[in-house]
């Protein structure tokens, strides 16, 4: 804002007067990476918890992880780490999206999703920064976010993802033959959809797929990952060798 003298000119408003965006400012909104509902797809992490409670460094208290080490609390699922609006042109820096967003969930949907979000039985601290990191960068409100979210670990958890984790819980197993038992599920192009986390490389906490933006929640975990892109590759951060830790020290 600048003053003038007002014999320097004529106003001119007109309600229909349309603005062609500039060359810059459409670059700058290609590369802006905190603008909700601008994202091209989503990344579905998904935790396995023994691993990542064992042997993940986390900063601060998980009230859910001492249960599971203290043997009070028994976790044989995946378990939800967050529904990931995801912008290629971001990498992994796409979110915080509403810098004010505040969690509000219904005593119903907390109860629904604790069993897979287990952090949700003690506090509400991680499933705030989810939905302020990621859940507000999306349209859905926060209860249908997160029962969306709860249904697709639902899902995976029934598939042939869990069901390799789950038979050789206790056991070091080979990434690659953990790659072919899925190709053998889903095929190539969905598995290229998968990628594995591990903590000091050798132990499993996470596993994560691509899924895309207009997906439907109703569809086979095949078809939500063909519908996402490529991501990095199966292996991730893990060695050839990987443990599947049991739950409990």
């Amino acid at each position: 804002m600048r003053w003038v003298s007002k014999s320097c000119g004529t106003a001119q408003f007109n309600q229909e007067l349309t603005v062609k965006p500039s060359l810059s400012s459409l670059n700058t909104s290609s590369k802006s990476c905190n603008t909700r509902n601008d994202f091209d797809s989503y990344v579905l992490a998904l935790t396995w918890q023994p691993g990542f409670c064992e042997h993940f460094k986390y900063k601060g208290n998980k009230p859910e992880c001492t249960a599971i080490n203290d043997g009070k609390l028994n976790i044989t699922n995946l378990t939800l780490h967050g529904l990931w609006p995801n912008k290629t042109s971001c990498g992994t820096k796409y979110g915080y999206c509403d810098r004010y967003a505040q969690l509000d969930l219904s005593a119903s949907t907390i109860k629904e999703i604790a069993p897979w979000m287990p952090n949700f039985y003690y506090q509400k601290t991680f499933g705030e920064y989810q939905w302020k990191k990621h859940g507000a960068c999306q349209n859905l409100d926060a209860n249908n976010y997160f029962l969306t979210a709860t249904k697709l670990v639902e899902k995976v958890d029934a598939s042939a993802i869990s069901q390799f984790i789950k038979a050789n819980i206790g056991n070091n197993v080979s990434t690659s033959s953990f790659k072919k038992n899925l190709i053998s599920h889903f095929g190539t192009d969905a598995v290229d959809r998968i990628s594995l986390a591990c903590s000091q490389g050798k132990y499993l906490n996470e596993v994560r797929l691509n899924i895309g933006k207009s997906f439907n929640v109703n569809n086979s975990v095949q078809e939500l990952l063909e519908s996402g892109p490529k991501g990095r590759p199966f292996y991730g951060n893990c060695h050839k060798k990987i443990y599947i830790e049991a739950a409990g020290k």
